[in-house]
This record gives C-alpha cells, structure tokens and sequence, in this order.
C-alpha cells in the first residue's frame, strides 16, 4: 500500500527454504538495477546460515544508497545502484519452522510491530458492503462460529478457518444474497424470511433473509471439507452459534436424479452419505476455481468426480451459476 501511494513498483518474494545466497543476491542486483522496492515475505524461513550471509549484501546496499554512490559490490561485480531502491522484509516470530534473525541483520531494519485484527470488525465491514443490513449482528456471532471451529475440530492439514477462509464465506453469502433478491426472495426460507420482495421490506423479513443466506453459504463452504467425525460436532456449533438458524441441505433434485440414473448404469450402490458429497462436491465446484478430494484409498473419490461429471453432460446442470467440468 505504501508503495502503491508513493508510485513505486513493488516486488513481492515469498522466501522458502530453497533460497540460497546466490539467489538472494540476484534479487537484490535485480533490485538494485531497475530502483524497484523488495518486500521479501516470511523472510525469516530461511535458514540462518544464508540470514547472516545476506545481511552483508543488504548492508553493502544500505551503505551505497547512504553514501549516494552510483554502483556497489554485488556477487562480486559491479553493480549500478539506482537511489529509489528498497528492502522490506515481514516475518512472523515464533512459529515453527521459523529462524531467528542474526543481530547484526536486525540492526539493519527498524522493525514495525503488528497487531492480531479485530476479526469481528473485518467481517461486520465486509458484510456491510456486501449489502447486509444486520451485519452487526452477524458478524460477531460468524467470527465466533470459526473461532470454535478452530479450537475444536480435530486437525486436518485441508481445515482452514483463519481470516481468508472467513472472507471468502462472506463473500459467498453477499453473491446469494444478491441471487435471491434477483429471483423475487426465494422460497422463504426456514428462518423467517418471507417470500417476494415484498415481504423483505420489513426488518424481521430481511433479518431472517440475511440470516437464511449466511447460513447456507456456511454450509455450502465448510460442510464439504469436514471429515466424517467433525461433522455432528459442527452442526452442533453451529446450533449453539445460530439457535434460530436452520441447517440447509443442497438441493438440486435434477441433477440428483440424473446422478442416481448413472449409478445405476455403473452398477453402484449409492448411499445417502456418497451421494451428499457428490453433491456438496458440485457445489463448491460453482464457489472454487480448484477443488481436491481427499480421503482414503477406496472411500469413492474417483467414482465421485465421474459420477457428477455424467449426470452433468447428461442433462443435470447444477446450480449456482458455475459452468460444466
């Protein structure tokens, strides 16, 4: 962002354990050539062999623009030093994995701390310009419901429930809600809401609307990628979180009737249990650009995907906007 007001061009390197000195010394003869600003993130993966090996080029780099030389040392030649360069790293202390920084290279930054987002107040501000009118009220009880997912799921290496994952249920939500003012209010929902545009013009209508829409687009985003175990423990959670709140099923009656013909064409025998992925796998199909299965070997992961991909090419759509495989 400071870059961006101050018009200069920003590089953004994600550091990991396969930079080596040579690597990190091209960058910064790159750097130093075009006058660009590098942000090098997570600097302090690296190991702290290469952090004490670096500092010495940064240093080399410092010196040059303090002294207002015109070429510096770099790799061992000349390099032209262009005064508008730039180095910034982030790194986040304490996490595993994670080296501590040389003191000698510490000297050379001034560091900036940061502070743990108000992850309520983000929500309640993406909610309201996704056009929630009762933002405030969901937000807190939303951020809360990913904050007890986090603490009591089991640990999967696929479970995502950080601020990124929040927006992105978030902004689901604004899309179906846009969607079901389009088509005149929907069905009306389990929660209150009313059916037409009409009955949405009340504060209780819209509340129920608003909370009809959320309530799906959690479900529609967290539900697929829970393990069997943390399903129940989930919906309890999200009982305790939204107690007035109805727990939605996918519904695509059409495409799961053309599903069924398939699996009876391929002599399979689908269970509810399959056949509610196969369908919640259609589903984030229309919210994700990628999607992976995982499971173990023989749980139906592979019949799942050609399953939904026949039932689609054979007539049953699905919904959400998304287009085919």
């Amino acid at each position: 962002m400071l870059g961006a007001m101050l018009g200069r061009f920003v590089l953004v390197f994600n550091c990991d354990e396969s930079f080596d000195f040579n690597a990190m010394g091209r960058i910064f003869v790159g750097l130093c050539q075009v006058g660009a600003w590098g942000c090098f993130d997570e600097f302090n993966r690296l190991e702290e062999r290469i952090l004490s090996a670096v500092s010495q080029q940064i240093l080399v780099i410092q010196v040059g623009l303090q002294q207002c030389n015109t070429d510096i040392q770099l790799l061992g030649k000349h390099v032209v030093l262009n005064p508008n360069v730039g180095i910034f790293v982030t790194m986040n202390p304490g996490y595993a994995g994670r080296s501590n920084l040389p003191d000698n290279l510490k000297q050379l930054f001034r560091g900036v701390a940061m502070m743990k987002p108000d992850y309520a107040l983000i929500a309640q501000v993406v909610m309201f310009s996704q056009g929630f009118r009762t933002a405030e009220t969901l937000a807190g009880k939303v951020v809360l419901l990913f904050g007890l997912c986090m603490d009591q799921l089991s640990a999967q290496p696929h479970y995502d429930f950080g601020l990124r994952a929040l927006k992105s249920v978030l902004a689901s939500a604004g899309n179906l809600k846009r969607e079901t003012l389009t088509n005149g209010g929907g069905n009306g929902g389990g929660n209150g809401g009313a059916t037409g545009m009409e009955g949405m013009e009340g504060t209780e209508g819209m509340e129920g609307m608003e909370l009809d829409v959320l309530m799906k687009s959690v479900c529609e985003t967290i539900l697929p990628k829970l393990v069997a175990g943390d399903i129940p423990l989930f919906k309890n959670l999200l009982k305790s979180v939204f107690p007035t709140a109805t727990l939605l099923s996918l519904e695509n009656g059409r495409l799961k009737e053309k599903m069924l013909q398939v699996c009876e064409e391929l002599h399979y025998m689908p269970e509810d249990d399959w056949v509610e992925k196969v369908m919640q796998l259609g589903q984030v199909q229309h919210l994700r650009h990628g999607v992976m299965m995982v499971g173990p070997s023989g749980a139906g992961k592979s019949s799942a995907w050609r399953v939904l991909l026949k039932g689609k090419h054979s007539g049953g759509g699905g919904g959400g906007g998304g287009g085919g495989w």
